[in-house]
């Protein structure tokens, strides 16, 4: 995921800064990668900006910043997940189909 010479890192979207997609954030700024991390609760957010101090950007969830992170990831890890129901639909069709080829979606929130 990270830093080769002559090779770009991998921009990673982690969707959901729960247990699951916290570490997994935190692995992937461990590989070097450009990570992004999204969720709804600040105050989470807030906490992740505080311990990895810029190694990890945070965003507020929301369409707009979903769709715009998703379309420029090559890897999108989809770790959100509502206690006792259904995990939402974060990213469309239109949205996968806009993001650039050999990129990946991997979701956990099961």
């Amino acid at each position: 995921l990270g830093g080769a010479p002559g090779v770009a890192p991998a921009r990673v979207v982690v969707l959901g800064a729960g247990n699951v997609g916290w570490n997994a954030a935190w692995i992937a700024a461990g590989m070097e990668a450009e990570v992004r991390l999204l969720d709804l609760d600040l105050d989470r957010l807030r906490h992740v900006d505080q311990i990895h101090r810029g190694r990890i950007t945070t965003l507020a969830s929301n369409r707009g910043s979903v769709e715009r992170a998703v379309r420029d990831a090559d890897l999108v890890i989809g770790a959100v997940l509502v206690a006792g129901g259904r995990a939402p639909v974060l990213v469309d069709e239109a949205t996968v189909a806009a993001m650039r080829p050999g990129s990946v979606i991997v979701d956990v929130a099961v």
